[in-house]
């Protein structure tokens, strides 16, 4: 009987170490796999000063449109988050947005979109600024 329990305890130990193992985050991806998570494009919108609350509405369905071009993979926008003031967090934009590509052929193709370029022929009059970040999705 205590054998029982004892092997049922080491099965259980054995299940429990094979679920949670995970792949290291040292191991490089290989080409394949990489090919397969892309790149995340995130663009932050400074709008300009005495921008009307209907323009930013305007501004608003713009972005909504701008994540239906295709070859997006996932697509989310808004304004910035109300965490707490820390020395790191930069609050100063108005909008952002994040954008998942699957490639950067992907995002090539989205850059020359047509919807992409009349989003900005009709709202880069709206801001300040713009800045672009983009990076490899590992």
């Amino acid at each position: 009987m205590k054998h029982r329990y004892l092997i049922i305890g080491l099965f259980a130990i054995f299940i429990s170490i094979s679920c949670t193992q995970e792949r290291s985050t040292t191991q490089p991806l290989e080409k394949e796999k990489m090919e397969k998570v892309g790149l995340i494009h995130t663009v932050y919108f400074y709008i300009k000063e005495g921008v009307t609350e209907e323009q930013k509405r305007q501004f608003e369905k713009g972005l909504v449109k701008l994540g239906t071009v295709p070859g997006i993979l996932s697509y989310y926008w808004g304004p910035p988050a109300k965490t707490p003031k820390r020395d790191v967090i930069d609050d100063s934009y108005a909008y952002a947005i994040n954008v998942h590509f699957k490639s950067l052929a992907e995002q090539d193709a989205y850059q020359i979109h047509p919807d992409h370029l009349e989003f900005i022929k009709l709202y880069e009059d709206l801001w300040a600024d713009v800045k672009v970040y983009d990076n490899v999705v590992k």
